[in-house]
């Protein structure tokens, strides 16, 4: 996976203003790639939560027919 030029010109500017790193084009690629395989990473586990909290199955195990009285 590479990032286009104008993507690597653009990251760099914000870690610089944000953070006062400045970083070569490669270091901009490598990070550039590593915060999308980690936003990839985090929205498939916000995904998959939302598919088990929706899912009959986990209804079925999370819903009990324990009475619900200390008597």
């Amino acid at each position: 996976m590479e990032l286009k030029t104008q993507t690597i010109k653009e990251l760099k500017q914000i870690v610089e203003k944000d953070y006062g790193v400045l970083l070569s084009d490669e270091e901009a690629q490598e990070f550039g790639i590593s915060m999308l395989k980690l936003t990839r990473l985090g929205l498939t586990a916000i995904a998959r939560a939302d598919e088990m909290k929706n899912s009959p199955v986990a209804a079925r195990v999370s819903c009990t027919l324990e009475q619900n009285t200390s008597e």
